[in-house]
């Protein structure tokens, strides 16, 4: 079996209508498996936040 990592862009029809296939391959379970991995998002969005001045890098909350 090989791993494929794909970032589909759920913001447009196609990326919806492609994702929803994905998911019903995967409930098959015959040949598609999903594993979640969401940490390079939050770690996106952490950094975005921190550089907006919303949130405070870890090293200054404690001071």
């Amino acid at each position: 079996m090989e791993k494929l990592i794909l970032e589909i862009d759920t913001r447009n029809n196609k990326g919806k209508y492609l994702l929803g296939l994905i998911k019903e391959m995967a409930k098959d379970g015959a040949f598609v498996k999903i594993h979640k991995n969401d940490l390079a998002n939050e770690l996106r969005t952490s950094i975005k936040e921190m550089k907006a001045g919303k949130t405070k890098p870890i090293d200054q909350l404690f001071e």
